[in-house]
């Protein structure tokens, strides 16, 4: 697995807001429901210098929705993409801003949960703390390449912006 320490500024993302309580398969059916309904939103999307969407993201939070982990496996799930820092919400979508951070992400090849555990082993190696819930982020030109985002807390700041796609 492909495991990299960065720096991301904070970004906003606008997509469908649903919770753990909602039951197995809950999180399928929010980017369902997000795909269906992306095109109220396609103007709002941020996009790179040749037009094309910066990313997808499936950002977590605790039940407070300030981006906290889950507690026992439960908690808050926003299926979306990454917004203009201005935009407004159309109704029945949920708009997010997760603040700037240090990350530590790893590109899941094979089971999510796996690269969960390996992530968390090397944030523990590295004598990190995680400051927060972890977020997925895919790439609309890769489909089916899917990065986890770890929040992290370092006595020494990174000192270099890593571009999630070449072509910012």
């Amino acid at each position: 697995m492909v495991i990299k320490r960065l720096h991301k500024s904070a970004f906003t993302v606008i997509g469908k807001k649903g919770s753990t309580e909602d039951g197995n398969g809950f999180v399928a059916e929010l980017w369902k429901k997000a795909n269906a309904e992306m095109e109220e939103i396609f103007p709002l999307i941020k996009r790179d210098k040749k037009g094309k969407p910066i990313g997808c993201w499936g950002l977590r939070s605790d039940f407070s929705g300030e981006l906290g982990e889950w507690e026992d496996g439960k908690g808050l799930y926003l299926a979306g993409v990454e917004v203009k820092e201005d935009s407004f919400a159309p109704f029945g979508w949920t708009k997010w801003t997760v603040p700037e951070s240090n990350y530590i992400s790893i590109r899941v090849e094979g089971k999510k949960a796996e690269a969960v555990k390996e992530a968390l082993a090397y944030i523990e190696k590295l004598h990190l703390t995680v400051n927060g819930a972890y977020h997925e982020y895919m790439n609309p030109l890769a489909p089916g390449q899917t990065f986890l985002f770890f929040p992290v807390k370092d006595k020494d700041a990174f000192i270099f912006e890593h571009p999630l796609r070449e072509d910012f």
